[in-house]
């Protein structure tokens, strides 16, 4: 899965003086975890939206319980 061509520039300077530029056009794709989510996201939206939700509410009220019990 392609996130998209990119074209990227160098500049080199010295001295606030340009002594060397440089172009090239990068594809940049999805790779391990990342490409997993992404098609899981957009394959079933749904499932995605729900985990989400749940692993967001799990998170915070292991959060609100770890503070309660140390005091801060």
């Amino acid at each position: 899965m392609t996130v998209g061509p990119l074209d990227i520039r160098v500049y080199l300077f010295h001295d606030q003086k340009l002594l060397s530029e440089y172009s090239i056009r990068l594809n940049l794709e999805r790779e391990g975890l990342q490409r997993y989510l992404y098609a899981v996201a957009f394959g079933y939206p749904l499932l995605y939206g729900v985990t989400v939700v749940v692993l967001s509410a799990s998170a915070g009220l292991l959060a609100a319980r770890i503070g309660r019990t140390t005091g801060a």
